[in-house]
């Protein structure tokens, strides 16, 4: 008999069941780790001032994922007047067993985001998504790439068709590169009045310079503020490349650079170009009298559309300025004897 043929026939079969057991192995080992820890970090700090909380948790994806699903989900982060909270009724956290760099996050059900005013009140922001996703890489123990994607995002005073929100080290240079991105955005209530149809597009393209000053945090061994703190003592400011806000057939983009003062307050100026905008004194008309921003806002464009000229393009030339705890609006050109400055609103102070 022959049996280097049985070799042949059964030794295949073995070296399958052999990998698959140290797969099963491997996946249970990892699963109970990644357990272990988590109920170990459960309502502790994860990151300075950076607390995490669950109800329960279950961990499945065998044999190639781990998945954690979370339920009675809370992240709670330091704010500038007190503690953030967001609150999901479930989360789940996925990475694949053998490569855990990259984790994608998922969030249903209904998200409450709590946090306190500068006045010391307790306000709260409540809203349902279609689907809520991000995603994390981290290489080298520090984080290289966060991206958010909200979309049907469905509150009670807003509502948004989709928002992204996208971060990354810049490859050319000493920065951190943002997106933020807003469609089909609907406000409820009083902070409709001047924006009936809402917005349709709100876009901001930056960068953040240096991007040193933040390595702790993206590493998760510093606090937001200290880093930010840093951030300013180094002469930080943020580039906006691109801003943009579209309403009815107003089109406003606009650059410009924005730093933090000693008070920690927004600081520095953006240069807008207000385009197809005719009917800004019918936008305006009903919400003069009104405290929000936005509406000063209109009452000034409006007022600005009067006395100031168009330029070439036939495009109305503002200037956004923040200074000294104030926003002004006014012209986008060197001053004339009729052009003015206005406030609109106040600034607080970021940390």
């Amino acid at each position: 008999m022959n049996y280097s043929h049985r070799f042949f026939l059964y030794g295949p079969f073995a070296m399958l069941l052999a990998l698959a057991a140290s797969v099963m192995i491997y996946w249970w080992i990892a699963a109970t780790a990644l357990s272990k820890e988590l109920d170990t970090l459960n309502n502790r700090e994860i990151a300075p001032g950076v607390r995490m909380t669950f109800a329960g948790k279950r961990i499945a994806g065998f044999p190639f994922r781990l998945d954690t699903i979370f339920t009675g989900f809370t992240l709670e982060v330091p704010g500038a007047h007190g503690p953030v909270l967001w609150h999901t009724d479930q989360m789940a956290a996925h990475t694949l067993a053998y490569s855990t760099n990259v984790t994608v996050f998922e969030a249903a059900g209904q998200q409450r985001i709590d946090w306190t005013t500068t006045s010391g009140t307790q306000q709260q922001f409540a809203f349902t998504p279609g689907a809520l996703r991000a995603s994390a890489v981290v290489e080298g123990g520090k984080l290289e790439r966060f991206d958010l994607d909200g979309i049907s995002l469905g509150g009670a005073r807003l509502a948004a068709g989709r928002a992204q929100f996208h971060l990354r080290p810049d490859p050319t240079t000493d920065a951190l590169d943002i997106v933020f991105e807003m469609r089909a955005i609907h406000f409820a209530g009083d902070a409709a009045a001047g924006f009936p149809d809402g917005l349709s597009y709100a876009h901001i393209d930056g960068r953040l310079a240096p991007e040193g000053p933040f390595d702790p945090l993206r590493a998760g061994r510093g606090d937001w503020r200290q880093a930010m703190e840093a951030w300013r003592a180094k002469g930080g400011f943020l580039k906006v490349d691109q801003a943009a806000l579209f309403w009815r057939k107003c089109q406003a983009t606009s650059s410009g650079n924005l730093a933090l003062d000693n008070e920690h307050r927004i600081s520095g100026a953006l240069a807008f170009s207000l385009a197809s905008c005719s009917d800004l004194k019918v936008q305006a008309q009903g919400v003069t009298a009104m405290s929000r921003t936005h509406r000063a806002i209109l009452a000034v464009l409006a007022a600005l559309s009067a006395v100031e000229q168009p330029d070439q393009n036939g495009d109305l030339p503002i200037t956004l300025v923040f200074r000294d705890g104030v926003i002004f609006v006014g012209p986008g050109r060197a001053l004339a004897q009729n052009s003015f400055f206005a406030p609109v609103g106040l600034l607080h102070a970021v940390y």
